[in-house]
Protein backbone atom coordinates (compact mmCIF):
# COMPACT_ATOMS: atom_id res chain seq x y z
CA UNK A 1 0.00 0.00 0.00
CA UNK A 2 1.39 3.31 -1.03
CA UNK A 3 1.66 6.63 1.46
CA UNK A 4 -0.22 9.43 0.94
CA UNK A 5 1.10 13.22 1.37
CA UNK A 6 -1.66 14.89 3.75
CA UNK A 7 -1.68 18.50 3.28
CA UNK A 8 -4.03 21.01 5.27
CA UNK A 9 -6.76 20.41 2.77
CA UNK A 10 -6.95 16.80 3.66
CA UNK A 11 -6.97 17.88 7.40
CA UNK A 12 -10.53 19.56 6.53
CA UNK A 13 -12.03 17.07 4.84
CA UNK A 14 -15.20 15.21 5.73
CA UNK A 15 -14.77 11.21 4.92
CA UNK A 16 -18.17 10.43 4.81
CA UNK A 17 -20.40 8.00 2.37
CA UNK A 18 -23.36 10.82 1.35
CA UNK A 19 -23.92 12.24 -2.01
CA UNK A 20 -24.68 15.59 -2.88
CA UNK A 21 -28.41 14.51 -3.70
CA UNK A 22 -28.69 12.71 -0.15
CA UNK A 23 -27.49 15.90 1.86
CA UNK A 24 -29.99 18.16 -0.64
CA UNK A 25 -32.78 15.44 -0.19
CA UNK A 26 -32.07 15.60 4.22
CA UNK A 27 -32.25 19.61 3.70
CA UNK A 28 -35.40 19.02 2.25
CA UNK A 29 -36.71 17.01 4.50
CA UNK A 30 -35.91 19.69 7.51
CA UNK A 31 -38.24 22.47 8.45
CA UNK A 32 -37.63 25.84 6.87
CA UNK A 33 -36.78 27.09 10.60
CA UNK A 34 -34.00 24.05 11.15
CA UNK A 35 -32.75 25.01 7.48
CA UNK A 36 -31.78 28.33 8.37
CA UNK A 37 -30.78 27.68 11.19
CA UNK A 38 -28.11 25.26 9.92
CA UNK A 39 -27.32 27.23 6.96
CA UNK A 40 -26.71 29.77 9.75
CA UNK A 41 -24.46 27.59 11.29
CA UNK A 42 -22.46 26.07 8.10
CA UNK A 43 -21.80 29.79 7.13
CA UNK A 44 -20.70 30.01 10.52
CA UNK A 45 -18.49 27.22 10.35
CA UNK A 46 -16.84 28.51 7.37
CA UNK A 47 -16.35 31.93 7.00
CA UNK A 48 -14.11 33.71 10.31
CA UNK A 49 -15.50 37.25 8.85
CA UNK A 50 -18.90 35.98 9.61
CA UNK A 51 -18.36 35.31 12.94
CA UNK A 52 -16.81 38.35 13.66
CA UNK A 53 -20.01 40.13 12.54
CA UNK A 54 -22.51 38.13 14.83
CA UNK A 55 -19.66 38.70 17.71
CA UNK A 56 -19.88 42.99 16.51
CA UNK A 57 -23.84 42.72 16.63
CA UNK A 58 -23.86 40.94 19.73
CA UNK A 59 -21.98 43.39 21.40
CA UNK A 60 -24.02 46.45 19.94
CA UNK A 61 -26.90 45.24 21.41
CA UNK A 62 -25.97 44.34 24.65
CA UNK A 63 -24.42 48.21 24.55
CA UNK A 64 -28.13 48.66 23.81
CA UNK A 65 -27.25 50.24 20.43
CA UNK A 66 -30.37 49.46 18.53
CA UNK A 67 -33.73 51.17 17.44
CA UNK A 68 -37.17 49.89 16.31
CA UNK A 69 -37.79 48.30 12.91
CA UNK A 70 -40.36 50.67 12.33
CA UNK A 71 -37.15 53.43 12.56
CA UNK A 72 -34.80 51.95 10.50
CA UNK A 73 -37.18 51.46 7.63
CA UNK A 74 -38.80 55.27 8.09
CA UNK A 75 -35.89 56.69 6.72
CA UNK A 76 -35.62 54.15 3.68
CA UNK A 77 -39.29 54.53 3.33
CA UNK A 78 -39.26 58.32 3.05
CA UNK A 79 -36.68 57.96 0.50
CA UNK A 80 -38.37 56.03 -1.88
CA UNK A 81 -41.38 58.67 -1.88
CA UNK A 82 -38.92 61.52 -2.44
CA UNK A 83 -37.96 59.63 -5.96
CA UNK A 84 -41.69 59.38 -6.79
CA UNK A 85 -42.27 55.77 -6.71
CA UNK A 86 -45.02 54.33 -4.88
CA UNK A 87 -44.06 51.12 -2.89
CA UNK A 88 -45.99 49.34 -0.11
CA UNK A 89 -43.97 48.49 3.02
Amino acid sequence: MGTRRVTRKHLYELNVKLSFYDIVNALKQLSPKARQDFIEDLQAATSPSYIKSIKEARAEYDKGKVFPHEEAFKERSNKRKKKGKTYIT
